[in-house]
């Protein structure tokens, strides 16, 4: 299949046409003799007339340690703050996507979660002796109604030492 222009060749092997267009102005590839670009052959010819003693993407990322070593202080300082502002990027956008995936909570969001329902559950166990006094014949009230709140309250209170605010957490 023969495609008239460099950008309909771009589209076919997935490269940018400025980057073919850079390719074919260096002589690394060829128009058909009757015009156009024929895909597969200009993929091999781009596969035999690779430049390997340009640096890759990857060559580039490995150079930049060597960079780093420099003996200019100024040099060195500019690149660990790079790479500490490019970790904290990094980090950031982590953080960002388990948020939007589920896996990360808004830390507030759960603390107004859990304190209504520290609340439900007081209110609730609070509420226990009227509940169970209500049912039981009148000479046992007083006394059961006591008992029981005593009891409540003293639940409640074991339970709240068990559990550190979320900004004290070890």
């Amino acid at each position: 299949m023969i495609v008239t222009s460099i950008r309909e060749l771009a589209a076919a092997l997935g490269i940018s046409h400025t980057t073919l267009n850079k390719h074919f102005k260096a002589g690394r590839f060829q128009a058909e003799p009757g015009g156009g670009f024929d895909p597969l052959k200009v993929r091999g010819a781009l596969k035999r007339n690779a430049d390997f003693d340009q640096p890759s993407q990857a060559g580039r990322a490995q150079r930049e340690p060597e960079e780093a070593e420099t003996d200019d202080p100024v040099r060195r300082a500019f690149n660990r703050a790079r790479a500490a502002r490019e970790t904290a990027r990094a980090q950031e956008a982590q953080i960002d996507l388990k948020r939007r995936v589920g896996e990360v909570l808004d830390a507030a969001e759960v603390e107004a979660q859990w304190a209504h329902v520290g609340t439900r559950v007081k209110d609730e166990v609070m509420a226990l002796p009227v509940r169970v006094v209500n049912r039981l014949p009148d000479e046992w009230r007083r006394e059961v109604f006591t008992v029981l709140s005593e009891e409540s309250r003293r639940t409640l209170k074991s339970i709240s030492h068990e559990f550190e605010p979320l900004g004290e957490a070890a």
